[in-house]
């Protein structure tokens, strides 16, 4: 008997099982990265900061936008640079 006709109706169901989970990681993947990988790229910024150049832009000549996330504070600066100072490596946050 050859090797060929050694696999059997289970070997191949394996193998059609294996490929169908590729096409569903496949399609998790697409999915993820078409329609909620770029919402997440935006979360909260409006489209005003989406266009705007991000600080320090013109330090790397060429470089390319990277993912802007923003969030709304009503609260002024004084009161919310107390607790964004607290955050970081050796602190308390």
């Amino acid at each position: 008997m050859t090797e060929q006709a050694a696999l059997s109706p289970t070997a191949a169901g394996c193998h059609s099982k294996a490929r169908l989970a590729l096409v569903a990681i496949g399609l998790l993947v697409g999915v993820y990265r078409g329609l909620i990988w770029r919402r997440f790229r935006r979360w909260g910024a409006t489209d005003e900061e989406l266009g705007a150049p991000f600080p320090g832009a013109d330090l790397i000549p060429g470089a390319k936008r990277g993912g802007t996330m923003a969030l709304t504070i009503d609260a002024a600066p004084a009161e919310v640079w107390s607790w964004l100072a607290q955050m970081g490596c050796d602190r308390t946050g």
